[in-house]
This record gives C-alpha cells, sequence and structure tokens, in this order.
C-alpha cells in the first residue's frame, strides 16, 4: 500500500462507512453507505478474473443470463439467476440445475432487458444496496448504451450508490450537490465527464491536469472527456451541483 493510500485510511478512520473500495480505487462519499452489497453480472465483457475474485466475498452475488457463463467458470456459485437465459450456456444453466439456485426466470417475449428487470428488483429489496454492475461494456453501442441508462434509472430511483464497472473502465453518477472523493490504486488513464440530463451546473474538479470551478456541462456539448490526473495527485475531487453528472475512469 502507498503511502498517499495509508495516509488517506488514518484520515477517514472515522468514517469507513462512507467508504466504497473496488479493486483500483477507494470512493469517499459525502454519506453513509449500505453496508450489504450486491454484484450484478450482466453477459457483456468478461471482467478480468482477479478483479472479480476480490470482489466476491463481499457481495451478495445475482448472474443475469450469460453472465452465469462467467460465474460457472470461476466456480463462483450466485446467490439468484435472473433471466430469460437466451444467452447462458446449456452447460452453465445445467449447473445452475445442480446447484439448485434460487432464480427469477422471465419469457424471452418481453420489453424489458435482463439486466433491467434486475435493477427493478434490487429497487424493491426492503433493505439498501450498494450496486455494482459488471460485464457491463460490450461490443454493440445500443447494448452499451442501454445498460448505462438503465443504471442512471436506478439510481435517480433510489440506487446510492451505483457504480458500472470492470477491471478497465469504471463509471458512476452524482447529484444534488454531491462531493466525492477518488483514491486511485493504480494509474488513471482517462478521466471524463458527462451531463446526463440537459444541463449540470456547479461542476468542480480538482486534482486533475484541467480543473473546474463552479462550471456547467451540457447534455449537448461533451466537452469535459479525457482528463488526467494532475501529477503528484493522490485524490480526485468531484462536486456535481444542479443536474445529474456521468463519471467515467478508464484504468491504465
Amino acid at each position: 500500500m502507498r503511502k498517499g493510500q495509508v495516509k488517506f485510511l488514518k484520515k477517514t478512520s472515522a468514517n469507513r462507512k462512507n467508504i466504497l473500495t473496488l479493486p483500483q480505487m477507494d470512493i469517499l462519499y459525502p454519506y453513509e453507505i449500505p453496508s450489504e452489497k450486491i454484484l450484478l453480472v450482466a453477459g457483456g465483457n468478461k471482467p478480468d478474473k482477479d478483479w472479480i475474485y476480490k470482489l466476491s466475498g463481499s457481495y451478495s452475488i445475482w448472474a443475469v443470463d450469460k453472465g452465469l457463463d462467467l460465474l460457472k467458470e470461476l466456480d463462483i456459485k450466485p446467490d439468484l439467476l435472473i433471466g430469460d437465459l437466451d444467452s447462458a450456456d446449456p452447460g452453465s444453466i445445467l449447473w445452475a440445475e445442480e446447484l439448485d439456485l434460487k432464480k427469477e426466470i422471465f419469457h424471452p417475449d418481453k420489453d424489458l432487458t435482463d439486466l433491467q428487470l434486475s435493477i427493478l428488483m434490487a429497487l424493491e429489496l426492503e433493505n439498501p444496496y450498494v450496486i455494482l454492475i459488471t460485464g457491463c461494456w460490450g461490443e454493440r453501442f445500443d447494448h452499451t448504451l442501454s445498460t448505462c441508462l438503465s443504471a442512471l434509472r436506478g439510481y435517480m430511483n433510489g440506487l446510492h450508490p451505483l457504480c458500472l464497472s470492470d477491471a478497465r473502465e469504471s463509471m458512476l453518477f452524482l447529484c444534488s450537490s454531491d462531493t466525492v472523493c477518488f483514491y486511485p490504486k493504480q494509474k488513471v488513464e482517462n478521466i471524463s465527464l458527462f451531463a446526463l440530463s440537459v444541463k449540470c451546473t456547479g461542476i468542480s474538479i480538482s486534482g486533475t491536469k484541467w480543473e473546474l470551478s463552479n462550471a456547467s456541462l451540457s447534455l449537448y456539448e461533451p466537452f469535459a472527456i479525457s482528463n488526467k490526473m494532475k501529477e503528484g495527485e493522490e485524490r480526485i475531487k468531484i462536486q456535481a451541483g444542479e443536474g445529474c453528472l456521468g463519471v467515467y475512469f478508464q484504468w491504465k
């Protein structure tokens, strides 16, 4: 662990309940986050095996259709299987039957995607949960866009915090005057900010090469992309004002 990380942990020892830890980054929120966490494993690009192993012990795991294939490959038993099973491998489905997994199976002729149904199920839970979605990036733009907007809907309806991530890319959402600090544990390749409402105001970012202070971002003018972490900095601080802000990280 780097000196900066040790210093960070000491400084925030009283606020450990405010920290979401990912293998590549610690995220300090301005509010206490839920102690219970759910990892939704979807059927997009497979996350790095070591990355998902590091998370598996501290998350309840939901297999979303084809995401079951990865969990079978890693021999990680999910707590719930969700979907119409039209894309999961037959061998994975047989494995799920042998394990007698808890299942929520839907007919393939439906309006919502399996991931959208999973997010709706998370919204119906009695207790609040941290939601982390992986297997969320893919080769098809329509799938990726649908995943991001579906996750945004979950966030706007109360799933806080919610993050989409694998070892190479991470995206999360901020709004309502949130101020969030990010402590990367590995080199950040790019940082991008996106207005996900028509306009976002009161946007500030520090710890980067190009900083903003009380700026406005527009849905139709995404100019705050491909930022870099400032040399020697160990923290990126982002504040969101009115509107909803998307925060994207690409990892080296």
